[in-house]
């Protein structure tokens, strides 16, 4: 099986992580990133990005958890005269450069199979995006119930070509080592979050700052310090249970990071993400309201009391990680839907 992956310049955690995976189970010679992506194979982009400030400029490096996938630079007259060796055309994201590039494309011919990917943060389905590609396949990150939409009649037409289905982040690291627990909670990160208030309710501090106010209230064994990438990852690992809130969108990716801990307990705000893996709240996870901090002490303060119950949720979340969450696990997905 041979698939084009029309994807853009910029940074993307969902496009990266799917990229990863569609190399592992089909092997990267197999897997053709186009146009040409630096920092999947090693390397550090400088151009155009239309979302970083100077205006469309910014640089992409490789994400510490991406091992460098061996690529050729396909030029656009061998992608369009190639098209029909490809099984699949797969569009990693709705930004702007991918959208071009998929234009270029289908310009020249329609491809055998198209599916779309939108990993961003928002909660809403481009309708536009597919109307204007008609994939067969719509995969959504951040899927929750009774999201804005178009019209129910332009939705139920749109339906007849196209199947939206939830696409849950997931993970490179499901090996991550073992380590001796040293501290009881860890609360790193957050630092866009948050709460949802009702109109009019006023803002107040940080929340991110008034939460970590009220944890070292109660645990003097606390650990709430940003580090660089892999040491982040060895103090989530080195934490009894670790708290996760909501970033730039409500599926952060460190929910799967504190997951891919051995025996580190997610304590998890509730959101309202459908994924066809649920997150069962004490059987993978411990769950809270974001804006009842007492809840979240209280549980907290359980589960140190409780160790075997701790542990056994906690191995049981990183079991489920290892089986749905892993970038091979995602890309398997896909693959089984686009084809189905």
């Amino acid at each position: 099986m041979k698939i084009l992956y029309v994807d853009h310049p910029e940074p993307d955690f969902m496009a990266t992580l799917t990229y990863l995976g569609l190399c592992q189970v089909l092997g990267p010679e197999n897997v053709i990133d186009w146009p040409y992506k630096d920092s999947y194979h090693g390397e550090t982009y400088r151009g155009p990005i239309p979302y970083d400030p100077p205006h469309d400029q910014g640089v992409c490096a490789p994400y510490e958890w991406m091992p460098a996938q061996p690529g050729t630079r396909w030029k656009d007259e061998e992608v369009f005269d190639r098209l029909g060796d490809f099984d699949l055309v797969v569009l990693a994201s709705p930004r702007k450069y991918g959208m071009a590039a998929l234009d270029r494309l289908l310009a020249v011919g329609r491809p055998k199979r198209l599916v779309m990917t939108d990993g961003e943060d928002y909660t809403t389905v481009r309708w536009d995006c597919i109307e204007r590609f008609r994939p067969s396949v719509y995969f959504k990150l951040s899927s929750v119930p009774n999201a804005v939409e178009v019209y129910h009649g332009e939705k139920a037409r749109m339906l007849g070509h196209v199947r939206v289905l939830p696409y849950p982040m997931c993970s490179a690291l499901s090996d991550v080592a073992k380590r001796e627990k040293t501290v009881d909670v860890a609360f790193i990160g957050g630092g866009s979050w948050r709460i949802h208030r009702t109109e009019g309710a006023p803002m107040g501090p940080p929340d991110r700052e008034r939460l970590v106010e009220r944890l070292r209230k109660e645990f003097t064994s606390l650990d709430t310090q940003a580090r660089p990438y892999l040491q982040y990852i060895e103090a989530l690992a080195s934490a009894r249970i670790a708290v996760c809130v909501g970033g730039h969108g409500i599926e952060p990716l460190r929910t799967l990071e504190i997951l891919s801990c051995p025996e580190t307990l997610l304590a998890r705000e509730r959101i309202p993400v459908v994924s066809p893996w649920p997150f069962v709240e004490e059987k993978h996870c411990v769950g809270w309201n974001g804006w009842d901090f007492e809840e979240l002490i209280a549980k907290l303060r359980y589960y140190l009391e409780h160790e075997d119950q701790r542990l056994q949720i906690a191995r049981s979340g990183n079991d489920l990680l290892k089986a749905h969450y892993t970038c091979r696990a995602r890309a398997a997905y896909l693959l089984e839907e686009a084809f189905r």
